[in-house]
């Protein structure tokens, strides 16, 4: 076996990783959550994708986002034929050294819940289940109808745009809320959707929703996704009541 590290995946190693990450999915039969976008990271130098070959075949792959300079999450996929042979512990154990180097201490593996042998492996290692979070589809219906009470701007950095709110008729244009949408993967995924502490409890953030669903479909986005946190009802039951349902729920389990 054969294990490289790296912080930038080649073409060809990024064509491979989608393929084992695909084969995984249909054999675990679960959403195929993957994390392959180097430039996300918070530490840009870090080596962030461990792969093990069999002489030329891809069998393992351990891929790390880094939010912060401190926490990672962890995402791992190893060949169905190669399963039970140490592949996963033996692409972990450089893993964890090189986090330790780095002094990254907070660590999440990020599993789909149906992933049962994924699951398994986590409750050996002493992980515990820390959070969940659901990432909902915008169905279409109803069709978003906002009372245009707020001014909707964004910005664009890459693929990614950045959504602000503020008062149309205050004198300094008061901020009431952003959010970020991501559209890197034919689709428009919705995170960090947050109405400042001041504005809350005044229904801005059913306005902010609504404003942003119609700039989304006025652009000519169809799939529209959301990610919201198991902690925060009051957003999940405020995203289901305006047309978004449930697509993929993604558990974060902390070693």
């Amino acid at each position: 076996m054969n294990l490289i590290n790296t912080n930038q995946l080649s073409s060809n190693q990024y064509h491979e990783a989608k393929r084992l990450i695909a084969l995984c999915k249909e054999f675990d039969r679960t959403a195929g959550i993957s994390f392959l976008d180097a430039n996300m990271n918070a530490l840009p130098e870090f080596p962030c994708f461990f792969l093990c070959y069999d002489k030329n075949i891809l069998v393992g792959i351990l891929t790390t986002f880094l939010p912060s300079s401190t926490e990672c999450e962890v995402y791992a996929y190893t060949h169905p034929d190669y399963r039970r042979r140490g592949i996963f512990q033996k692409i972990w154990k450089l893993a964890k050294q090189r986090l330790h180097n780095y002094g990254i201490h907070d660590i999440f593996f990020v599993m789909d819940p149906k992933c049962q042998s994924g699951i398994r492996i986590l409750v050996t290692m002493g992980a515990h289940l820390h959070n969940s979070e659901y990432m909902l589809e915008y169905s279409g219906s109803p069709a978003p109808s906002p009372r245009n009470a707020l001014t909707l701007s964004h910005s664009r950095k890459g693929n990614t745009l950045y959504y602000s709110v503020f008062l149309p008729d205050s004198p300094d244009q008061e901020l009431v809320g952003t959010c970020c949408v991501d559209n890197s993967y034919g689709s428009s995924s919705i995170y960090n959707f947050e109405i400042l502490e001041n504005y809350r409890g005044k229904k801005w953030g059913t306005e902010f929703l609504l404003l942003l669903l119609k700039d989304l479909l006025q652009a000519g986005n169809s799939k529209i996704l959301l990610h919201v946190g198991s902690s925060n009802k009051a957003a999940y039951h405020l995203y289901l009541h305006h047309g978004f349902t449930m697509h993929t729920q993604i558990d974060y389990w902390k070693l």
